[in-house]
């Protein structure tokens, strides 16, 4: 109704006005006891630049902290992110597993919905992609065509809302496979937009058909300053799969960037790349 929303709008109004106005009155006052009983003293006087400098970056810090915090803080950050793409050799393509498994912390009230981007640089034929939930209590939404930057959003709908603090372990599984249009051989992933502590990347290749050369790369993909480039280098760690006959990839990454995703790009063998026809893989975020 107009006036509850009106009555909302008012209490916000006040909250947010209150949240500084008492660090700004209580530096006012003090300020004020100052200048009225030691104006006279250089000491004093040098003490109250002092103090006045700490006010202004309080209050610019108090600012940032309510908009990113309390105003409209994003539903949510990401604990820790656990991907893995599986390459699988059929006849003269590959065929793909890409599973991501993050851990989230509700940041607000009432979140339920938790997107997910995806952008395959391949085509397959009808009924060789799938999407879906790893997480059966979940349910998985998925946009019926790509935006203009040719990302497919993904949604996973939790079935209940997350109060802010809770948390929640989230899966998504996609396959693909390039039997129409080879891919680019890196596999990348990152948080996006949201804040997020550790992001672990692994690509698991069968032995026999393991690439050449394998590079750690890191992307940054911030399109609001048109930038999609590679800007560092990484170390992945190569080790034995877990299951017989195959070899990991890994890249471990603390506190990864916004916007910024993180994975290896690789080149397969002489004898494949003089093939017309080069399997590679997908990115996201």
């Amino acid at each position: 109704m107009p006036l509850f929303r009106t009555l909302r709008n008012a209490a916000a109004t006040i909250k947010a006005v209150s949240f500084f106005l008492g660090p700004i009155a209580v530096a006012g006052i003090f300020l004020g006891y100052l200048i009225t009983t030691h104006v006279e003293s250089r000491t004093a006087l040098a003490v109250i630049v002092v103090v006045s400098l700490f006010m202004v970056v309080g209050i610019i810090l108090g600012f940032w902290y309510y908009i990113q915090r309390i105003c409209d803080p994003d539903p949510y950050e990401i604990t820790s992110i656990d991907c893995l793409l599986v390459v699988e050799r059929v006849g003269n393509h590959h065929h793909y597993t890409n599973s991501r498994e993050q851990t989230i912390k509700a940041r607000r009230n009432n979140v339920r919905l938790i997107d997910h981007r995806a952008y395959w640089t391949g085509q397959s034929s009808k009924g060789k992609s799938s999407s879906g939930s790893l997480e059966h209590r979940h349910e998985f939404y998925s946009a019926s065509r790509p935006e203009e930057d040719g990302r497919t959003y993904h949604w996973i709908y939790l079935g209940r809302p997350l109060s802010r603090g809770d948390t929640e372990r989230i899966g998504f599984r996609q396959t693909f496979e390039d039997n129409v249009a080879p891919m680019h051989t890196y596999y990348r992933e990152g948080g996006g937009r949201y804040k997020a502590k550790n992001v672990t990347v692994t690509t698991r290749f069968s032995v026999g058909d393991e690439p050449r050369t394998a590079e750690g790369h890191v992307w940054n993909n911030d399109r609001r300053n048109r930038q999609r480039h590679e800007v560092g280098r990484l170390t992945p760690e190569r080790k034995t799969g877990p299951t017989p006959g195959t070899v990991d990839y890994v890249v471990v990454v603390h506190r990864p960037k916004r916007y910024h995703s993180y994975g290896i790009r690789w080149e397969w063998p002489p004898a494949e790349t003089a093939t017309t026809r080069r399997p590679n893989n997908r990115r996201t975020q």
